[in-house]
């Protein structure tokens, strides 16, 4: 019989959902655009991760019970929508945790032999084998995940970001040539169809603020403690992504940085000036912990909603299975095949990169589904229903719940058109090429989102 619920506390909840958000991983595709990735950050941040993390520190404290979004969807607009909704978070992580562990591929090859790299065998032998050590690792339990989460996220992500930060200022410091230039009209993006693409690879790294909502039921105090964690965090994430990436900036020359490896070559440039090259092997280390940290809160946290899904008989019977522990082992194991037959990609498309652009892009439109969903339920439970006393509530009423879900639901639909933009790779192969990206974005929506809830509506009428 599993014991009483682990008791997350407010610093552990901070660098839960901090791991869920913020990676140095996302800084090489954030630092593409020189000083400009500031104004991209701040704008990013005001209007798309501050209203997401009001509005999930009020749901949050709402609707406290398990299943996270389902459950906050199930509320607002009934079990069929809240279905829709979670089906958008867990099908977004599936193409996410290829591209996340594809780093640490390439990281590990930097560390041992670096013509590795460019090997789709190993960086797809990489994929696989950590898609599965951390569902494995998630086997112990709530209580080890967080204790194991928080150790490497600080390890693996907040270490290697005041490095990363401390290596610029030195750079900067000795004279040597920045990638970043330093003018006010840097900051100022310009007006190609690449910028489009960047603004998605910016929302797509401030996404995740809701990532231990279906942890509520093990937070301490949840309705004081959830949305004071979510709002420390969206503060937090907002300072660690502008320091990080215009460090990568600052250490790379323009035109040198790439999608999966830049961090990697920004830490080597700078421990290489400084004459112990060998560092930045060290860091290559902490920055795979740091990997790890976000793929277990992120597998762990979308299956224990997929779980509670299958208690409500919406999903077959396998979701809901259980350990001893009260770990939902069965969503696991289905979502780390489905993970590891999205790694397939990597064997097949021209190069690497191009495998993880399709990757980052499916999941950028996926979750921001989930978040044009999020805020209407918000604005449904406003209107309809009148918090507890204890329950934090958006600042404003009615009128500042309008403002943050109207900002919030705009920034979505910007963030999905940019979405569809190719990369110039891409549109340089032709118009026939960009067909090809749609049809992937679309097709692969489509079977993970369409296909299973045809068949969650099939099962309710089979029910009933």
């Amino acid at each position: 019989m599993p014991g009483a619920p682990y008791r997350i506390g407010l610093s552990t909840l901070v660098l839960l959902t901090s791991a869920g958000v913020f990676s140095v991983v996302n800084t090489a595709s954030l630092a593409t655009d020189g000083l400009a990735l500031v104004t991209y950050l701040l704008l990013g941040s005001l209007l798309f991760l501050v209203p997401t993390a009001l509005v999930a520190a009020e749901l949050g404290s709402r609707v406290n019970k398990d299943g996270g979004v389902f459950a906050w969807v199930d509320e607002a607009f009934g079990p069929r929508l809240g279905a829709v909704a979670q089906f958008a978070q867990w099908a977004s992580n599936l193409p996410f945790l290829p591209y996340l562990f594809a780093f640490m591929g390439s990281a590990l090859a930097y560390i041992f032999h670096p013509p590795l790299a460019e090997s789709r065998w190993w960086i797809f032998a990489n994929i696989l084998a950590w898609i599965w050590l951390t569902t494995l690792a998630n086997f112990g339990g709530v209580r080890n995940s967080s204790r194991f989460t928080t150790v490497t996220f600080v390890v693996g992500n907040l270490l290697p970001a005041a490095v990363l930060v401390g290596l610029a200022a030195w750079w900067l410091a000795r004279g040597m040539p920045s990638g970043v230039p330093w003018n006010p009209r840097s900051l100022l993006p310009d007006r190609s169809l690449d910028q489009l693409m960047i603004l998605a690879a910016v929302m797509l790294s401030l996404m995740g603020v809701d990532v231990t909502a279906p942890l509520v039921r093990h937070v301490d105090r949840p309705e004081r403690t959830f949305p004071r964690g979510v709002l420390i965090t969206a503060v937090l994430v907002t300072i660690l992504y502008v320091a990080s990436s215009l460090s990568v900036a600052v250490l790379l020359p323009s035109g040198e940085n790439a999608l999966v490896a830049g961090t990697l070559m920004a830490f080597q440039r700078g421990f290489g000036a400084l004459g112990v090259p060998w560092v930045a092997k060290l860091l290559a280390a902490a920055l795979c912990i740091g990997a790890l940290s976000v793929g277990v809160v992120w597998t762990l946290s979308t299956a224990r909603a997929m779980m509670a899904m299958a208690r409500l008989q919406l999903i077959p019977e396998v979701f809901g299975r259980t350990n001893a522990r009260d770990v939902p082992t069965g969503a696991l194991l289905v979502q780390a095949v489905l993970a590891s037959l999205l790694a397939l990609p990597v064997l097949f498309l021209p190069t690497v990169g191009s495998a993880f652009f399709l990757s980052l892009s499916v999941t950028t439109q996926m979750r921001l589904v989930l978040y044009m969903m999020e805020f209407a339920t918000f604005l449904r439970l406003k209107r309809r229903d009148r918090p507890s006393p204890t329950a934090y509530t958006v600042p404003g009423g009615i009128v500042g719940a309008w403002i943050v879900g109207g900002i919030g639901t705009l920034s979505c639909l910007v963030g999905i058109g940019a979405g569809f933009v190719p990369s110039a790779a891409v549109r340089a192969a032709g118009f026939d090429a960009t067909l090809r990206y749609w049809a992937f974005i679309v097709g692969t929506m489509f079977v993970l989102l369409v296909l299973p809830l045809a068949y969650i509506e099939r099962r309710r009428r089979g029910s009933s």
